[in-house]
């Protein structure tokens, strides 16, 4: 009998945030639409007045978060790069079955 395959999450899926506290705060932030001055506020409320024990969060303000998003945004596809590329395809292409060409054999 064969085992069922149980997929293993990465130890840090939430990199290259460096805690999931981050991650999750930052997400709250983007989504919220949270003024840079809004941010601060509370990463320091967070990280020092309101929190009995010590907060998770690494991250201590608004610059700090921006750091992060910055090095996660190097992690997706860049639609600079991308779109440039796919229109060259697209325009080759229309070249090609304009010239009466197959395109069906082509890398892309």
């Amino acid at each position: 009998m064969a085992t069922a395959f149980i997929p293993t999450p990465q130890s840090r899926p939430w990199a290259p945030f460096r805690t999931l506290a981050d991650f999750e705060y930052t997400e709250t932030a983007v989504k919220g639409l949270l003024s840079e001055d809004l941010v601060n506020r509370q990463l320091v409320g967070f990280n020092e007045a309101w929190s009995i024990g010590g907060s998770r969060l690494t991250i201590h303000n608004y610059k700090d978060m921006q750091k992060s998003l910055a090095v996660a945004r190097g992690f997706g596809i860049q639609v600079g790069v991308l779109l440039p590329f796919l229109h060259g395809m697209l325009i080759r292409s229309l070249a090609l079955v304009q010239a009466g060409q197959s395109i069906s054999n082509l890398p892309w």
